[in-house]
């Protein structure tokens, strides 16, 4: 019975992939397939710039300064210092390996969402604001997250 559902699997990857290759024919054509100038001075032009990277090499940069800033002052201050609880920064970096990132990032979206975050609650409601300070969704809160959940 399994070498039958094996057989039929790959008698349906077979037969896909013949369909497939027959419905694309017909966007093909002859020119497309060979190499002339058209396309060699398409591929030596210069390209268009993306909107979205020049906010990502921005967080970027961002992060690797929340990496240095943070792991420079944590490593002077166990390794240059008599620290109390050096074993408990030994143990969180450790820690930091261990709890997955997507799990940290769920944390954080409940601990400083803009709309219901808890730090936000207890913001408005001591102070009686109109809306809390935190927004984890901000461009600065996604560099604070990902530079914090870069560095260990």
């Amino acid at each position: 019975m399994v070498i039958l559902w094996i057989m039929l699997a790959l008698l349906m990857m077979f037969w896909s992939s013949i369909r497939y290759a027959a419905d694309h024919r017909q966007f093909s054509s002859r020119s497309a397939n060979r190499l002339h100038a058209g396309q060699l001075r398409r591929c030596l032009q210069p390209r268009p710039a993306y909107p979205g990277c020049d906010q990502h090499a921005l967080d970027g940069k961002f992060c690797i300064a929340d990496c240095c800033r943070d792991g420079g002052a944590l490593a002077w201050a166990v390794s240059r210092t008599d620290m109390p609880g050096r074993d408990w920064a030994h143990a969180s970096v450790i820690a930091a390996f261990i709890i997955p990132t997507f799990l940290g990032a769920i944390g954080w979206m409940l601990l400083a969402g803009p709309n219901a975050g808890w730090l936000n609650r207890i913001v408005v409601g001591v102070f009686g604001a109109a809306t809390g300070p935190f927004n984890i969704f901000s461009f600065s809160g996604l560099c604070f997250v990902i530079g914090i959940y870069a560095f260990p």
